[in-house]
């Protein structure tokens, strides 16, 4: 119970970064970078397989999402 509720609040801080980071994301590819190497870190520090797979999957949205605004903003 209580390693679900960690894994929980694990990924609303991640789903909530990604938010920020799509939000911010104008230039920065070395936030992104950060972004990407933290959530790992707390992805494997999150028990639940789930948790992990989803964190993921928000990584590589909010990262493709925030290089296709970069692009956007360079043409």
């Amino acid at each position: 119970m209580y390693l679900h509720l960690v894994s929980i609040s694990m990924f609303s801080y991640i789903f909530i970064s990604s938010v920020n980071l799509l939000m911010a994301s104008n230039n920065d590819t070395f936030s992104l970078a950060n972004f990407a190497i933290f959530t790992a870190s707390v992805t494997f520090a999150a028990t639940s397989v789930f948790a992990t797979f989803v964190a993921c999957v928000f990584v590589i949205v909010a990262a493709t999402f925030s290089l296709q605004l970069q692009l956007l903003h360079h043409r």
